[in-house]
């Protein structure tokens, strides 16, 4: 949401967007392609907390470093996002019944269009109204408000205790 009016608040002409945001698209791809295994080595839960962490630095980086270069930061975001989509997806697909499955992916999708619903226009007004930094401080405060609880209910869903799993006994 924010990499264009990043570019732009850099005077980084509109002809070069594709050139700026095309190796995003490549990493997330490679980094999906990679999602398995990384879940296999890692374990399931250890990556989803390493993304967030990730995910985390990369906003940080983004709001803290006021130059052209922490263009580069976009790249964590979006390797957190490859990894993790086809884990968790292969995740439910595993454990759901057929029956249930689009059922509960369609919750899924609509959780998630209901807090970008929230999200992405309140980014847009702290960009307009105060800066692109706070945009991103307020990124990275959203992910560390929400991802931890939603990790935490997640873990108790599967009936885990708090404490990480050990890589070789999470399954992907």
């Amino acid at each position: 949401v924010l990499v264009q009016p990043f570019l732009i608040h850099y005077d980084v002409r509109t002809a070069l967007f594709g050139v700026y945001q095309a190796p995003l698209r490549l990493v997330a791809v490679v980094s999906a392609l990679l999602a398995m295994r990384a879940a296999r080595r890692l374990g399931v839960p250890a990556l989803l907390n390493l993304a967030c962490v990730v995910i985390l630095i990369g906003y940080l980086g983004l709001g803290g470093v006021a130059t052209l270069a922490a263009f580069s930061f976009f790249v964590l975001p979006s390797i957190a996002q490859g990894l993790t989509r086809p884990t968790i997806d292969t995740y439910l697909n595993h454990r759901i019944p057929s029956g249930q499955r689009a059922t509960v992916l369609s919750a899924m999708q609509l959780c998630f269009a209901l807090q970008v619903a929230l999200f992405e226009p309140a980014l847009g007004w702290l960009t307009d109204g105060l800066s692109l930094s706070a945009a991103f401080f307020f990124a990275a405060l959203y992910f560390v408000l929400l991802m931890p609880p939603l990790l935490l209910l997640w873990r108790r869903a599967r009936g885990e205790s708090v404490a990480l799993s050990a890589p070789a006994a999470a399954a992907p």
